[in-house]
């Protein structure tokens, strides 16, 4: 023999698996578990939409997300729950989020906060400036050169009541930006504006 192996029979056994082995085991085995399941609910017949399209099944319940809310919202005074979420991609980031709050919870919690976050909005100009920043972060300078406003100061008088309000931020390098966790809340609000 020209190698130093050990024939296989000749080995030595392999030692017992240590603790954090058999627990990353485990764990494997449950999320292969958890795995199954969801791929139980698949259809079987699922066939791939053309990139850039959404595939509808038009005999589905129209009213998809208020079926699920009901069945994740269960409450016990059956008073039922309010919901948004989005999925959005711009030029600078993505942001997906949802959130879920039960009607009992605005019966019983003060809205100043959410009012004070609401008032700041309530200006054309800062729409402006939002929808801006929506595309691209932005100094105060640039918002001034691209026309959005009058000046930098008027820029900052605005930014930072919007900062203050909690719907941007400003970066080290001075730009200021919708804050991601902001992005699909404010574009619900503006989708709830519309002439329904």
């Amino acid at each position: 023999m020209d190698s130093m192996e050990l024939p296989t029979s000749a080995q030595p056994p392999s030692p017992p698996p240590s603790q954090r082995e058999q627990e990353l085991e485990r764990r494997l085995a449950a999320i292969e578990a958890r795995l199954a399941v969801l791929e139980e609910r698949i259809p079987e017949e699922t066939t791939a939409a053309p990139t850039g399209t959404k595939q509808v099944d038009d005999t589905a319940d129209t009213y998809w997300t208020l079926t699920e809310l009901s069945l994740r919202n269960n409450t016990a005074d059956n008073t039922g729950a309010v919901m948004f979420a989005g999925h959005v991609t711009t030029s600078e980031q993505e942001a997906m989020y949802q959130w879920t709050r039960p009607t009992d919870f605005f019966l019983t919690t003060s809205w100043d906060d959410p009012m004070t976050r609401l008032t700041a909005l309530a200006h054309p100009v800062r729409g402006t400036i939002l929808r801006t920043l929506l595309d691209a972060p932005a100094t105060a300078a640039q918002l001034a050169e691209k026309n959005v406003v009058t000046s930098t100061g008027t820029a900052y008088h605005h930014l930072n009541a919007l900062m203050a309000a909690g719907w941007i931020s400003k970066k080290p390098t001075g730009e200021f930006s919708i804050r991601t966790s902001r992005i699909v809340p404010l574009l619900t609000i503006l989708a709830c504006c519309e002439d329904h």
